[in-house]
């Protein structure tokens, strides 16, 4: 006989559980930025991107000659003669595409906004002002001299957005703003204080309020109202955002509907805030076409499938996100089919993957496959998985055996770390620290319990 040890850890991989909580001791400070020229490349330095006969983005240089969205095609034309005029593709540029991708492999809380905007978060206890200097220069390495980024720096998603949009208005009093080389930075008030005082980050949690600077913001840059509602409020007397103390509920739901309501919002103070993760892309997808007289057999399929399935999945892991549907879509000399399986929990290993598509490997019509595609779609966060370490103080090879697959897991910590249970818990100690360092409050010490027996524990000490 032998004695073990059970050590249980919660693992939160991207669940909202983890990723939007605030400790008392880290924050999540927010950036917004906004490109400029990215929706697509013109060529020379006077170019536009057009919609629907209005600009919707400009080149640097275009910009500086006066050339802003919104304004009509034959106004930016008659501004500039020489001006190029593109057609704004339906997609988001490469440029983006390669933006959002070196931001992805910074953070993964990246929420992609519109063709040419992200957000995101960092955690941290103090500002990481370092960190998103970094940043903006390895976004710079992608972009053109006639491309450049607008950043916000705040303490939640909605001040960072807000910072921006005010900035094209006028200068926002107490903001600190800086060049990283050709990339514009705006630090919030608040966050410019934190660093030029070097404040107490627990002091500034527990008192931290925003109205302070907030209230001071034009109407028309609060982009959370929609545009006929910033063109109205200055009639109603609201020109700025402690302009709307002033008007009633009732007033505004006369005006706009409940809706507008949310406006109320802005006056709240606000830490941390969450963002909407949609990157990667909610679906993935491969494919296999054989070259003329190129054809697989049935009985190669499996092969031919992991192979597909393989370099999905890692992305899937590299992206902490799983697969709610899978598909399988095949031709052969006979027939065109597809096949669709639907998880109940997002999921990314590959032995389960291809566990729910290998049925659709069955009852083909024809011998040889010409074409072969894996699409996985409904792409969300992966959902807490607890993950158990046993310890093994003493076991020998056959034992191990017998204890079945908890046994391999404690047999490799075992090699690791000795017969020592003091060993044994000061590593694992070490590993919870160091993972929560760089990512706050992904792995708990203990065993979650379930609903069960939370109610019975609730009655238990009612009775």
């Amino acid at each position: 006989m032998f004695n073990t040890n059970i050590c249980s850890c919660w693992f939160f991989r991207r669940d909202r559980s983890w990723e939007m909580g605030v400790t008392s001791r880290t924050m999540r400070f927010s950036l917004f930025g906004q490109g400029e020229g990215v929706r697509c490349q013109g060529l020379g330095p006077y170019w536009a991107c057009i919609l629907n006969g209005r600009v919707t983005d400009a080149s640097v240089s275009a910009r500086r000659q006066g050339v802003r969205p919104g304004i009509a095609a034959k106004a930016a034309i008659a501004m500039l003669p020489q001006l190029v005029l593109v057609p704004e593709p339906e997609e988001a540029s490469r440029t983006m595409q390669a933006v959002w991708e070196t931001l992805w492999k910074f953070t993964p809380w990246l929420e992609t906004v519109g063709k040419s905007a992200f957000l995101l978060q960092l955690p941290g206890n103090a500002p990481p002002l370092q960190e998103v200097r970094n940043l903006l220069l390895d976004v710079e390495k992608v972009l053109s001299p006639e491309q450049r980024w607008r950043t916000g720096f705040a303490e939640s998603p909605f001040l960072a957005q807000t910072l921006v949009e005010w900035s094209r208005l006028e200068r926002v009093p107490g903001a600190r703003y800086f060049k990283v080389h050709e990339q514009e930075l705006i630090v919030s008030p608040y966050l410019a204080k934190w660093l030029t005082q070097k404040a107490n980050p627990s002091r500034n949690l527990t008192n931290l309020t925003t109205q302070h600077w907030i209230k001071n913001c034009p109407i028309e840059a609060v982009h959370s109202a929609s545009e006929p509602m910033r063109a109205k409020l200055p009639g109603l007397g609201v020109h700025r955002v402690r302009d709307l103390d002033e008007i009633s509920d009732a007033s505004l739901i006369r005006h706009f509907g409940k809706d507008a309501l949310h406006l109320r919002r802005v006056l709240e103070p606000s830490l941390g805030g969450s963002i909407h993760v949609n990157y990667p892309r909610p679906e993935k997808k491969v494919r296999w076409q054989g070259e003329p007289g190129d054809c697989v057999s049935l009985e190669q399929l499996p092969q031919l499938l992991e192979s597909l399935m393989i370099p999905l999945v890692k992305e899937l892991e590299r992206g902490a996100v799983g697969a709610l549907k899978v598909m399988l879509k095949w031709k052969t000399e006979q027939e065109q089919g597809e096949f669709i399986r639907t998880a109940k929990r997002p999921v990314c290993q590959l032995d389960f993957l291809l566990a729910q598509l290998l049925p659709g490997l069955k009852n083909w019509r024809g011998n040889k496959v010409y074409d072969l595609e894996v699409c996985l779609s409904e792409l969300a966060p992966l959902t807490p998985v607890q993950t158990r370490f046993a310890i093994f103080e003493a076991a020998v090879p056959g034992q191990r055996a017998a204890a079945g697959a908890g046994a391999v897991a404690g047999a490799g910590i075992q090699r690791d770390c000795g017969t020592n249970t003091e060993d044994v818990q000061g590593k694992l100690k070490r590993l919870l620290e160091q993972v929560n360092h760089k990512f706050p409050e992904r792995l708990k010490v203990g065993l979650r319990p379930s609903f069960r027996e939370l109610r019975l524990k609730a009655l238990a000490e009612t009775n």
